[in-house]
């Protein structure tokens, strides 16, 4: 526990100093649309989202049990949380690519586009990359390929198809795999279903090429990490170009 704190604490030291911006950055007016404003304000949560995601799998990792993985409660409950986090990531990702789609007409407003013209091009790039799969356009980007494979295949509704198939995936073709493993508490923090954590990861098992998951999971992390850097952009140059400042709270 005290290695988790220690790793949280340290995410809070480094943000930088509190500022503040008129409210009225994110109101319409006769140059930018309610549509725009929302767009950007949704654009604003994905980056806290998946900033929020990657300081837990930080910690997670932190907490990492000692020695070499192995069946045991203490590694089931390691994975699970990795897993899930990791999966939390991908429907981010799959929900972004929703929210693309449902939004087309806002990436040619005509004020957007300058907010986006104005960011280096080294930087929109992964930005670029999320709304090509989106559009299902094609893309020179390495990391295309798998990214198209969330956007059609992978998925993390709670659907019962779903569950079964990974189930049976796991017990089927991951051979290492023998037994549904549980632990039985009296309470939450006591329980834990390791054969549905396990479930989940074996569905996508069951789309990739890749025999360690992490070899999928790790791109997809570093991915949003590049994301987030173009949002971070989009959204603070939107205030800015509307004119509002930023002040320093003390």
């Amino acid at each position: 526990m005290e290695s988790e704190l220690s790793y949280i604490s340290n995410c809070f030291s480094r943000l930088s100093n509190l500022e503040s911006f008129d409210k009225a950055a994110f109101y319409p007016d006769e140059k930018v649309s309610k549509d725009l404003c929302g767009f950007v304000l949704a654009l604003s949560l994905v980056h806290t989202d998946v900033k929020s995601v990657s300081m837990l799998i930080g910690s997670v990792i932190d907490s990492k049990p000692d020695g070499e993985p192995e069946i045991s409660k203490e590694w089931g409950e390691f994975n699970g949380l990795i897993n899930f986090l990791n999966r939390l990531n991908i429907s981010i990702l799959h929900e972004l690519f929703e929210f693309i789609n449902h939004n087309k007409e806002i990436l040619e407003d005509k004020y957007f586009k300058e907010v986006i013209r104005s960011i280096k091009k080294d930087v929109i790039e992964s930005w670029n990359v999320l709304v090509d799969t989106a559009l299902d356009r094609k893309s020179s980007n390495t990391f295309a390929k798998e990214l198209m494979l969330i956007r059609n295949k992978i998925s993390f509704h709670y659907d019962k198809k779903i569950i079964f198939k990974g189930y049976d995936f796991m017990f089927n073709y991951r051979q290492y795999v023998k037994r549904g493993y549980i632990s039985r508490g009296l309470n939450m923090d006591q329980t834990r279903f390791y054969f549905a954590d396990g479930a989940a990861e074996s569905y996508i098992h069951s789309f990739i090429e890749f025999q360690d998951i992490e070899n999928l999971f790790k791109p997809i992390r570093d991915y949003l990490q590049k994301l987030n850097v173009s949002i971070r952009f989009i959204v603070i140059n939107f205030i800015q170009r509307r004119g509002f400042g930023f002040r320093e709270e003390k």
